[in-house]
């Protein structure tokens, strides 16, 4: 059986992703655009894909079955 598990690694990806994201918004409150042009749904997204991506690694090296 497979799972998914966070590490001290997952935190300082957490903490980057934040990190960007608030840049992200500075710099365009500073171009005088709206803060809120930072994607938190695809930032979200891409959380979630690089999680999946690792799971389905871990299963084809473990010959555990899954659904695509």
């Amino acid at each position: 059986m497979l799972w998914q598990r966070y590490t001290w690694r997952t935190l300082v990806v957490w903490a980057v992703t934040f990190a960007i994201s608030f840049g992200v918004g500075a710099l365009a409150a500073a171009a005088g655009m709206h803060e809120e042009v930072r994607s938190i749904p695809l930032s979200i997204g891409v959380g979630l894909l690089g999680e999946a991506l690792v799971i389905a690694a871990r299963a084809r090296t473990a010959g555990v079955p899954f659904r695509r």
